[in-house]
């Protein structure tokens, strides 16, 4: 179907303007944006059909306009009705209101493919909050560098409500979406993600309940992800994955351009390293993929004498050196925007040698 067509009007110009320049840059994959002040829209004989309109409900009963679906401006924050978007609202929520609500009226689209996104991972032996911290931690960094990043936490985002202090569970209508084989699926990602309070820093929400996970087919992930960077919204995704070893996270590894590998030099960890090698070995065979390929080993600072050796291997790729000591703390964005001094040259590290190197291959 390619970009649907947006019209909104409205007397205030500078808004209108200025939704209007946001929308184009930032989602010309979606839209075609045009805007009229009720003068203009007089004084033209604005008669163009367009496929969606956003005005008020006052200026709409005066200069009626042929859309196949009417939204309307609301200035009261608390706006529950199903055709009205709160307007002082941070421009990204507000498109995600117009896309939810085009998809609940309309079906489904196929937005114009601006290009694959980069896919970036994070899993390995070590405890689950630790790769959620270096996840976002990255994700931070890049967003505070300028960079547009999308986070998911493909084991649940259970804790998503800490990171971004949000209890939305609307990834559990994806899922219902997926399992039903809805077409378009990355339109409906687009439409539930969420904005943090790091300007380029979005991420999808949780699900209601984790068990919902456990109904969703490997394949099922993989045409989530696939989905995700086919939207061209993003400079890359990044994707944090629990330890386990299983079909999901196989499945998404192989959809990832690079993984970061965080460990700890310690007995059970390079044990668990060499039993994933192993199983990675089979998967590589059976399937012809390459995911090692793409692995960056990250060693966690813990103190010299238990180091593992920088520069020797392990999964077959060069250690990198994880300097600071304290990384496990899962808190909230606060402290990955104000208290990340001690992580930062390192993340900036791994962003400039490895991540942003392969975003350029792909522009």
């Amino acid at each position: 179907m390619g970009r649907i067509s947006l019209l909104l009007i409205d007397k205030d110009y500078e808004y209108i303007s200025s939704l209007s320049n946001y929308i184009a840059v930032n989602y010309s994959h979606l839209f075609t944006v045009s805007f009229v002040t009720p003068a203009q829209f007089k004084k033209n004989d604005y008669n163009k059909n367009t496929d969606i309109l956003l005005t008020s409900r006052e200026i709409h009963e005066d200069y009626p306009v042929n859309s196949g679906l009417v939204l309307f401006f609301s200035e009261d924050k608390n706006v529950t009705g199903y055709d009205s978007i709160y307007k002082f609202q941070h421009c990204d929520l507000l498109v995600k209101k117009i896309i939810d609500y085009y998809t609940s009226e309309k079906g489904p689209f196929s937005p114009i493919n601006s290009g694959m996104c980069l896919c970036v991972g994070i899993y390995g032996p070590v405890f689950d909050t630790v790769n959620m911290t270096l996840g976002a931690g990255l994700a931070a960094r890049s967003a505070l560098k300028g960079r547009n990043i999308l986070f998911f936490d493909s084991d649940g985002a259970s804790v998503i409500k800490i990171i971004f202090k949000n209890s939305c569970n609307a990834f559990s209508n994806v899922l219902y979406r997926v399992k039903d084989g809805y077409p378009n699926i990355g339109t409906i990602l687009d439409g539930v993600t969420c904005a943090s309070d790091i300007s380029g820093l979005f991420y999808l929400p949780r699900a209601e309940s984790l068990l919902e996970l456990d109904e969703i087919s490997p394949e099922d992930y993989v045409k989530i992800v696939s989905s995700l960077k086919s939207l061209g919204s993003y400079d890359f995704i990044m994707v944090n994955m629990d330890s386990r070893l299983d079909k999901r996270n196989f499945a998404i590894l192989n959809e990832c351009d690079i993984i970061f590998v965080p460990f700890s030099n310690n007995k059970m960890e390079t044990q668990r390293l060499e039993t994933i090698k192993k199983e990675l070995d089979l998967q590589e065979d059976k399937n012809g993929c390459r995911i090692q390929e793409n692995m960056v080993p990250v060693q966690l600072g813990t103190d010299d004498t238990s180091c593992y050796p920088i520069g020797n291997s392990i999964l077959g790729k060069e250690v990198v050196e994880f300097a600071p000591k304290e990384t496990g703390s899962l808190v909230d964005l606060d402290y990955f925007r104000n208290e990340l001094s001690h992580l930062s040259g390192f993340l900036d590290l791994l962003l400039k040698k490895y991540v942003f190197p392969k975003m350029e291959d792909l522009e």
